[in-house]
């Protein structure tokens, strides 16, 4: 079975985009996905601080993402950009290689058309600069799935590009 992990952009427990991750894992329940627990528990990244000994949250960041086989990222766009946790969490996979390789889908996930559009070419960049595999990145929209407070679908959906980006991730 593969070993599936997602990474929210957003720190809010029930962001819309945290949802959209869980309808995911949802309408995959043959595989093992896994949200990523540590965004809000990284220290601020410093490369002095990346030497031994490492702080607990990374060394458990660092060796969730290592036994991965393929990785979801989904964030919402701040000031025409991917949120700052977010970043940080990525700056700590730059020395080891821990996400090298990788499968990767990369998806923002903004109120309305055009937002994201920055927000996605800097994680598109950040991620090519971690060397991994891109397989795919989705700009998707509330106006394409929405969610009520529950985290439950409240509109009808066409998840067809979404599920063809996840065979893309998922397949050999």
């Amino acid at each position: 079975m593969q070993n599936i992990i997602t990474i929210s952009g957003s720190l809010r427990p029930n962001s819309k985009t945290k949802c959209l991750l869980n309808y995911m894992a949802q309408s995959h329940k043959n595989l093992s996905i896994k949200d990523c627990p540590f965004l809000d528990q990284l220290p601020l990244y410093q490369p002095i601080l990346d030497q031994n000994p490492l702080p607990i949250k990374v060394i458990a960041f660092r060796e969730q993402l290592t036994r991965a086989d393929a990785i979801v990222i989904a964030t919402p766009e701040y000031l025409h950009n991917i949120p700052a946790a977010l970043k940080n969490c990525l700056e700590w996979l730059t020395s080891p290689g821990t996400i090298a390789h990788k499968k990767v889908l990369a998806i923002t996930y903004t109120p309305k058309a055009p937002r994201g559009e920055k927000a996605m070419q800097s994680l598109l960049y950040t991620l090519q600069a971690l060397d991994t595999q891109i397989v795919s990145s989705l700009a998707m929209y509330h106006t394409d799935i929405a969610f009520n407070e529950r985290g439950d679908v409240i509109q009808p959906f066409n998840d067809e590009l979404l599920i063809e980006a996840f065979q893309l991730l998922i397949g050999d």
